[in-house]
């Protein structure tokens, strides 16, 4: 089950969207139970004579498009047969009625919970330098800004895949049938692009940078729907796009982080029933990991107070995605408790006190850990076997399992970074995040999942 407590939710609806999980989850049990020998070249049938039927939309509402496909493949008079597909075509469309209930009930929580929050911040820099060298700090740093050098370089810092990894990967080649209309239209909602060419500001961003950013997301929208079963080469071609920006001033890094919050919400459209759901999925934490190491660079940028303000659109817009929200409560804490960054003077010395390095924090200790750790033991999952260390027992002591319990607990909205180095060390056990994509690229969700699940209802 979803961790409801995260977001703002009334009794009645955290208590419906339970009934919708529990539900959704009988209606998976059921249709894994179904023959589907032969549902393929009835799908084949549909999709050359029902309108809106395709790989990644495998339902219908026409009965009759249904009837008329049974029949032309020779099926009509098998009864078991003609049973086993409607009702699977049954299930995918409650399912998908299901989940978009969910998923309206979950985006007004989220809206509500951004109304009340403190907005975008940035890091806060502090410099510390003799008077007399304050103006060649501020001229420099104006340099850096129009050139894109020093503390304002955009680099992407990503290594390229390995291609020859697609041959072995069995993946399979799907259908997207997305459209970038949501993205574009949230941009516009938030004055991000407009119509038009803006003459007062920087907002709207001007038309040839919205033609631009828009023709190189169609660009790789195509090219990912044309190689879907080779995810490496896909995410190379995604890579040599954010390189193609790299090195100019702070725009391209703003035109970087728009592709790739552009590429997540085109791959949000994927549906959970459709062909490629899986693969979709895996491409999707691998956009948010960059973007959010790209929007973690935006916010340590030190721009002064008048462009915060010519920014506040584009801030705007970043808060109200999930990978913004949750980037910028682990950064400055859900308080709004503002953290700081100290400038060395130009001699490479700092000042003893304000300088000091804080203590280093460990990211898997947290109050939502402790409190499904101690749940865990409580239940026979793991064991505690020292300080800070533990032993997971649960499923023979599966490291999947281990990588499944430890996703809930740290990464329950799929926008998070994993402390899976130090997770590593606290249960002895190494390559958490592998066995983490084992269990996520798995075609059906593992039975051993719900016993886990039962753990986050709270």
């Amino acid at each position: 089950m979803s961790d409801y407590k995260r977001i703002n939710l009334t009794p009645e609806q955290e208590e419906r969207l339970r009934e919708l999980d529990v539900e959704f989850e009988k209606l998976c049990d059921e249709q894994d139970r179904l023959n589907v020998d032969g549902f393929a070249k009835v799908f084949s049938v549909l999709d050359s004579i029902e309108d809106g039927f395709t790989p990644s939309n495998p339902c219908t509402e026409n009965l009759a498009s249904i009837d008329k496909a049974l029949e032309l493949v020779g099926k009509s008079d098998d009864e078991a047969f003609c049973s086993a597909f409607k009702r699977n075509n049954e299930i995918i469309l409650r399912g998908r009625k299901n989940r978009d209930e969910a998923h309206s009930i979950l985006l007004a929580g989220c809206e509500h919970h951004q109304q009340d929050s403190a907005g975008w911040q940035f890091v806060e820099y502090h410099f510390i330098a003799p008077e007399q060298t304050m103006d060649e700090w501020m001229e420099k740093l104006q340099r850096d800004a129009e050139q894109g050098t020093g503390l304002f370089e955009v680099l992407t810092d990503v290594s390229d895949e390995d291609e020859e990894e697609d041959e072995f990967l069995m993946a399979d080649k799907y259908e997207i049938n997305c459209s970038l209309t949501p993205f574009v239209d949230d941009l516009k909602r938030y004055g991000v692009i407009g119509n038009g060419d803006n003459v007062d500001g920087l907002f709207p961003l001007p038309k040839k940078f919205k033609i631009a950013l828009l023709r190189v997301l169609n660009d790789i929208a195509q090219f990912a729907k044309d190689n879907a079963d080779k995810p490496a080469k896909v995410k190379n071609y995604i890579i040599e796009a954010l390189r193609a920006t790299d090195g100019g001033s702070w725009i391209g890094l703003i035109f970087q982080i728009l592709l790739l919050q552009g590429l997540c919400c085109w791959l949000e459209g994927v549906p959970f029933d459709g062909n490629g759901y899986i693969e979709a999925q895996s491409l999707w934490r691998w956009l948010v990991w960059i973007l959010r190491s790209k929007e973690a660079r935006f916010c340590c940028l030190p721009f002064g107070d008048d462009d915060k303000k010519l920014l506040q659109p584009l801030c705007d817009y970043l808060y109200s995605t999930k990978a913004g929200r949750a980037l910028q409560d682990e950064i400055f804490g859900k308080g709004g408790e503002t953290h700081s960054e100290t400038i060395k003077n130009p001699d490479g010395t700092s000042d003893p006190a304000s300088g000091q390095k804080p203590p280093r924090r460990e990211k898997w200790r947290t109050d939502r850990a402790k409190k499904y750790f101690t749940k865990a033991i409580d239940k026979g999952f793991m064991k505690q076997t020292g300080d800070d260390r533990y032993q997971w027992i649960y499923n023979n002591g599966s490291k999947a399992s281990l990588a499944y319990f430890l996703l809930k607990v740290y990464d329950p909205d799929g926008v998070q970074i994993m402390p899976y180095k130090e997770l590593g060390e606290v249960f002895h056990v190494s390559r958490i995040d592998a066995s983490h994509s084992q269990v996520m690229s798995a075609k059906h969700p593992q039975r051993w999942r719900k016993r886990i699940d039962n753990l986050f209802e709270d």
